[in-house]
């Protein structure tokens, strides 16, 4: 084993125990939690039998290198997260906006029953003086 790989698996190790403290803290939810735990096995295994599964992926993917499978990998990866990053981002767009909705009238009802107006322009009489 080389040294990078150990790191890697120590890394992996330490991403597993986070993300199984987040999972029981309930910060993210338990689909996400056993995706993200999936993904950080998946690393510790590729890292422990990195010459065997070499071997297997680059003759399934018919790829040269595995230099070029990992940068196809990556920006694979790398795709997929920012897509559910866009998704998630439109979802918080779209409460944001029905929220400022609902208080938006509430504060206009509540002027309203008070008696008090929000009107930008009234058409007032300009005196002369």
């Amino acid at each position: 084993m080389y040294g990078i790989q150990v790191v890697g698996i120590f890394i992996s190790l330490l991403m597993v125990y986070v993300t199984f403290v987040y999972i029981k803290q309930q910060k993210i939810d338990k689909t996400k939690g056993w995706f993200w735990l999936l993904v950080w096995i998946g690393a510790i295994i590729w890292l422990s039998f990195v010459d065997y599964t070499k071997q297997i992926l680059l003759g399934i993917t018919n790829v040269a290198t595995i230099f070029e499978l990992t940068i196809g990998l990556g920006v694979l990866f790398a795709v997929v997260i920012s897509f559910f990053n866009y998704l998630k981002n439109v979802k918080i767009e779209r409460n944001q906006e029905k929220l400022i909705r609902i208080m938006t009238i509430k504060k206009a009802m509540e002027e309203d029953k008070n008696g008090k107006t929000n009107i930008v322009c009234e058409n007032k009489p300009r005196s002369n003086s």
